[in-house]
């Protein structure tokens, strides 16, 4: 029953709350978020250093050195690392790409300024990087910490997409 059939005068009530609107439902950060160029130069920062842990991990693997090519860089016959950003800034679906042995590894950079103890660190995963991390047969996250300082270190975290089913 409305107001009016009630028997209250509605002639002063502004029409917007009296016909108010549907609230508009915003998914938090649903759009792409602005940019920042603080953020890039820490992702970038982020990825050297990942580029270079796998660097170290890949030519103790082999006992092989390293060769640096245009994309990345080579370890004999058996490894070849492609960095993504490494001579431009791309919005691809991942950072790096290991093939060894023919094997594809997709690897996303995280990197934050902060340690890995602190309580809460936000991790942005967009759309393509999700779309990829279903497909992919692996897909690492590399989560720098303390990506600035002397002491940045990588901890390399496997996500993988499940289906619950009841």
């Amino acid at each position: 029953m409305t107001l009016p059939e009630k028997g209250f005068d509605i002639s002063l009530i502004p029409d917007e709350l009296l016909n108010p609107k549907e609230p508009e439902i915003r998914i938090p950060n649903a759009e792409n978020r602005p940019y920042n160029q603080s953020d890039e130069d820490l992702g970038k920062q982020g990825e050297l250093v990942v580029f270079e842990k796998l660097k170290q991990i890949y030519t103790k693997k082999y006992n092989q050195s390293a060769t640096e090519t245009e994309t990345g860089f080579k370890v004999g016959g058996s490894i070849e690392v492609f960095w993504r950003n490494k001579n431009q800034t791309t919005t691809a679906d991942h950072d790096f790409k290991v093939v060894e042995l023919n094997k594809e590894i997709y690897i996303d950079s995280k990197a934050t300024t902060y340690g890995k103890n602190v309580e809460k660190l936000a991790l942005y995963i967009s759309g393509n990087e999700l779309n990829l991390m279903e497909s992919a047969d692996k897909y690492l996250i590399a989560r720098v910490y303390n990506a600035t300082s002397e002491n940045a270190s990588v901890e390399f975290v496997r996500l993988q997409i499940d289906s619950l089913t009841t």
